[in-house]
């Protein structure tokens, strides 16, 4: 069966070929990729793949986080986030964990009711703890415990699926330019001030951090309309390179401006008075 849906959507030789791959163990997926990459013998496969995904959505019902995709296989129901954080995420996020504690015990003290998290830059790859640090699902964890929100915003279709795969209903996740989008979403007549932003959405070269840093600037101009007192700033990997990585501008004009420094190390955060 299958065989011949890929037969009729690829023509017979590329199916064979797709085929092959598919029965070689760890055969390298740069090479699955192009063997089902369209051809003009098979214009037909974006319409096909497309109405199969349009047709396995779900319908309705609430979203629940999936563990297991991240890597966390048998945890407690209902673990309160704290405890969660301390048993499940924290031994997982190398340099980053000293960062990330200091944040949640911040926003634990946060006067909102039903904080806002708005983020740049997505969870990538599922259960890459150390490399990408997982952090849109430890947000999407700390929104269901507070009856809160995070945003998550990222130009990469790939990753922003991969997030949306692993948090809950109590994350949205956008794919577009997070300028863009920031900009959008300040000026709305109901936006909010956001408790928590953080911003990851540009990979820092470490010889010349110049263009990551510019985009990160970028966005906290963007994102400033929703930025008030007590708001928390934080920009990942300010220790990569030198001049503070993705952060170098951005500590410049907080400096400036004498933000109280929240936390300085891979991470740095800022929050604003």
């Amino acid at each position: 069966m299958v065989r011949n849906f890929l037969s009729r959507v690829l023509g017979d030789a590329t199916a064979a070929n797709l085929m092959s791959h598919l029965r070689k163990e760890g055969d390298p997926p740069i090479r699955f990729n192009r063997a089902i990459r369209p051809t003009p013998r098979a214009p037909g496969i974006d319409t096909q793949l497309k109405r199969f995904e349009a047709l396995n959505i779900s319908k309705s019902g609430r979203i629940e986080a999936d563990f297991a995709y991240v890597g966390l296989d048998s945890v407690p129901a209902n673990l309160p986030f704290s405890e969660l954080f301390e048993t499940q995420f924290a031994h997982r996020l190398g340099q980053r964990e000293d960062g990330f504690r200091r944040l949640f015990e911040r926003l634990n003290k946060q006067p909102s009711d039903h904080p806002l998290i708005l983020e740049t830059g997505c969870l990538r790859l599922p259960g890459n703890w150390q490399g990408d640090g997982q952090s849109t699902f430890m947000f999407d964890a700390f929104a269901r415990s507070t009856d809160g929100m995070c945003v998550s915003v990222d130009i990469n279709f790939q990753s922003a699926s991969s997030a949306r795969r692993a948090c809950s209903s109590y994350t949205s996740v956008v794919v577009n330019d997070s300028v863009s989008f920031i900009n959008s979403l300040a000026h709305l007549s109901f936006a909010k001030q956001i408790d928590l932003l953080y911003l990851d959405s540009f990979d820092v070269d470490p010889v010349a951090p110049l263009p990551a840093a510019i985009h990160h600037i970028k966005e906290l101009l963007a994102a400033w309309p929703m930025v008030g007192p007590g708001t928390i700033v934080c920009v990942d990997d300010f220790l990569v390179g030198e001049d503070g990585g993705k952060a170098g501008i951005i500590d410049d004009f907080f400096g400036n401006i004498a933000a109280e420094v929240l936390y300085s190390g891979y991470q740095k955060a800022w929050i604003v008075s």
